[in-house]
């Protein structure tokens, strides 16, 4: 429906207060894309994320304000003001 998308968990674009607790992302493969990729977004907060493989970056962020990530084992505890381009 989508064709391929840039990440292989989730994909925001243009969106505001978004909140995501206890997200389990599982692969049945190997994917060379992050987990969660952020385009234009203005207050994400990331609690508890778990993922079966080894993302690299996990997350990236684009043009995203008001970013903050704890309590998952993939991420170190983070909190962005302003973020051009960021790589977690």
């Amino acid at each position: 429906m989508f064709g391929i998308t840039p990440a292989f968990g989730l994909y925001i674009r243009h969106a505001a207060g978004i909140e995501i607790s206890d997200l389990k992302v599982l692969a049945d493969s190997r994917d060379a894309r992050p987990c969660i990729v952020a385009d234009d977004v203005d207050g994400l907060d990331v609690a508890n994320l778990k993922l079966n493989q080894k993302a690299a970056p996990t997350l990236v962020l684009n043009n995203v304000k008001d970013f903050r990530v704890s309590r998952s084992a993939a991420v170190p505890d983070t909190q962005i003001a302003d973020a051009k381009r960021r790589e977690l």
